[in-house]
């Protein structure tokens, strides 16, 4: 987050544009080294730290998609990204809960087929 970019360097990022390069729309190491240098210098001009954005999609709004876009493109992506693993989680869950609760539901009605089919047997 912005807070973290004032100390931190173009290197600290290279895994994540090399993981995203097909989304990005410029992959010269130059011009996203331009990008990262002015994003830093954003946030280094606000005096008040209180000011600086805390959060992913606070710095995504303030993001100009024309003079960044590729720093905004990585903005974009790390926003979406807990919420499409915070799914999947989900989903697993869900899972793990009704496979549970058909494992210990003996009812009446499963009780009754397992009798009536061993009369069939004979």
């Amino acid at each position: 987050m912005p807070r973290n970019i004032i100390n931190s360097n173009f290197d600290s990022i290279k895994p994540a544009l090399q993981f995203y390069r097909n989304d990005l729309n410029d992959t010269n190491e130059a011009v996203l080294e331009g990008e990262w240098d002015l994003w830093k210098l954003k946030w280094k001009s606000y005096k008040n730290k209180n000011d600086i954005a805390k959060y992913a999609i606070d710095a995504l709004n303030e993001c100009d998609k024309n003079l960044r876009p590729n720093i905004y493109t990585l903005l974009h992506l790390l926003t979406i990204l807990p919420v499409s693993t915070v799914s999947v989680e989900r989903t697993f869950s869900s899972m793990k809960r009704l496979k549970t609760y058909l494992r210990n539901k003996t009812g009446e009605d499963r009780l009754t087929v397992i009798v009536d089919s061993s009369k069939f047997k004979n």
